[in-house]
C-alpha cells in the first residue's frame, strides 16, 4: 500500500532543499579550485615568459652597468619593484584568445606585447546557464610600460572573459606561492572529495524511493486532474460531473 501524499510531501521537500545545498556547496568547492589550478597554470607558464620576454624587451649594454644590472634582476626574477616594466597575466578561453591580442595591440597602439601559451588541460568556465563546464583554456600575459596602459588592458581582457591572476615578479615571492597554491590545491581536492561522496549518497538515498514517489504523485495528478474537470456546489458542498451516456441501445 502506497503512503499518501501529504506524508511524503515533506520528505521530498526535506531531500529538494538538501540536494539543492549540497549542489550549490559542491559548485563553489568547484570554483575555487578551478581557481587555484589555473593560479598555478599562470605561475607555472609565466615563470620561463616573464623571464624571455623580459629580456628582450629590457636588453643591457657592456657601456652601462645599471642597465646589466637590471636586465639581469629582470631575468631571474629579482628586482622587479625597479623595473618600469608592468604587466598583467591570466587565463582565457581559447577560442577568445586571438580577439584578446588584437584588440589590445589597437587600443594600446602597438606599445603592449601579448604572449600566449596553451594550457595543457581543459579548465572549467561559466556556461550560458550559469553552470560550470570544461574548455580549453590559454594562457596569456601583457607586458607594457606605465599604469595607464596596464588599466586599460586588465578592463579589456576582464570585459572578454579573461580571468587575471598574480604573479610575482621576484623568486623568492614566486616560490612561496606556488608552495602556497600547491597547498591549497591539495586541501582543496580533499574537501572536494568529501563534498562530491556527500552528493552521490544523497542522490543515491533519493534513487531508492524514486519510484514509489513518482507513482504516489502521477496517481495524485490524476485525482486533481479528475476533480478540475468538475463543478463545486456550494449549497451542498459537493463536486458535480457532467456526462453523457447513449439512450439509444
Amino acid at each position: 500500500v502506497l503512503p499518501p501524499l501529504d506524508k511524503i510531501e515533506p520528505k521530498l521537500r526535506e531531500l529538494e532543499t538538501e540536494l539543492q545545498t549540497l549542489q550549490a556547496s559542491t559548485a563553489l568547492l568547484q570554483r575555487n579550485h578551478n581557481a587555484l589550478e589555473e593560479q598555478m597554470v599562470v605561475l607555472e607558464l609565466g615563470k620561463e615568459m616573464y623571464r624571455k620576454t623580459s629580456a628582450t624587451l629590457a636588453p643591457g649594454s657592456g657601456e652601462e652597468p645599471a642597465a646589466d644590472r637590471e636586465l639581469m634582476a629582470l631575468s631571474e626574477f629579482g628586482g622587479g619593484s625597479s623595473s618600469v616594466l608592468g604587466f598583467i597575466a591570466g587565463v582565457v578561453p581559447t577560442e577568445v584568445a586571438p580577439t584578446l591580442e588584437k584588440v589590445l595591440f589597437r587600443a594600446t597602439r602597438g606599445n603592449a606585447v601579448f604572449q600566449r601559451a596553451a594550457v595543457d588541460k581543459p579548465l572549467l568556465d561559466e556556461t550560458k546557464g550559469g553552470g560550470l563546464a570544461p574548455v580549453a583554456k590559454t594562457f596569456f600575459m601583457v607586458f607594457f610600460t606605465g599604469g595607464v596602459l596596464g588599466d586599460k588592458a586588465s578592463r579589456i581582457a576582464t570585459h572578454l572573459g579573461a580571468k587575471l591572476y598574480r604573479f610575482p615578479d621576484d623568486a623568492y615571492g614566486h616560490a612561496e606561492m606556488v608552495f602556497e597554491v600547491a597547498k591549497r590545491l591539495k586541501e582543496s581536492t580533499q574537501v572536494l572529495g568529501r563534498s562530491r561522496d556527500i552528493l552521490h549518497g544523497s542522490l543515491a538515498a533519493a534513487a531508492a524511493h524514486y519510484g514509489t514517489w513518482e507513482h504516489v504523485v502521477a496517481r495524485e495528478k490524476m485525482v486533481h486532474d479528475a476533480l478540475n474537470k468538475c463543478e463545486f456546489d456550494i449549497k451542498r458542498s459537493v463536486f458535480v460531473a457532467q456526462g453523457w451516456v447513449c439512450d439509444d441501445d
